[in-house]
């Protein structure tokens, strides 16, 4: 469908009464800004709005897009595509780490801790032949 993703908007002008609630985490005052887009970067979804107090997971329990994916009305179960030679139904939106798994939300698979571990001692090691090879 296309990439979801929430920023933090510094606001300039906030009434005192509502600051508390929308310091983010570094202090300063902001509201969230939940953005969907295709490769395009059509944007087909723009949620404004919540406090900058809110992380992704709370952001998205309020965006009405979630709601109406959560509730089965959004996406209609019409559009069929294949990935990997498979037929889906399924429509999803590209994520990055953070956000719940869900089945809608396509986050990037990490690597596991075993394989980077070896990655970089292997790096390490050959770092270490090539200085002392440029030593002798």
């Amino acid at each position: 469908m296309g990439s979801i993703d929430c920023t933090h908007w510094t606001r300039a002008k906030c009434p005192k009464a509502l600051a508390g609630q929308y310091k983010d985490r570094n202090g300063k005052i902001s509201i969230v800004i939940v953005t969907v887009c295709d490769e395009d970067l059509y944007i087909w979804h723009l949620f404004v709005g919540c406090p900058g107090a809110y992380n992704d997971t709370n952001v998205l329990a309020a965006s009405p897009l979630m709601l109406d994916v959560n509730d089965g009305t959004w996406p209609p179960g019409i559009y069929m595509y294949t990935q990997n030679g498979r037929s889906r139904r399924l429509l999803f939106y590209a994520a990055d780490q953070g956000y719940p798994d869900t089945l809608s939300l396509l986050s990037p698979t990490q690597i596991p801790s075993f394989l980077g571990d070896w990655c970089t001692t292997a790096c390490r090691r050959q770092c270490a032949r090539m200085r002392s090879a440029c030593t002798r």
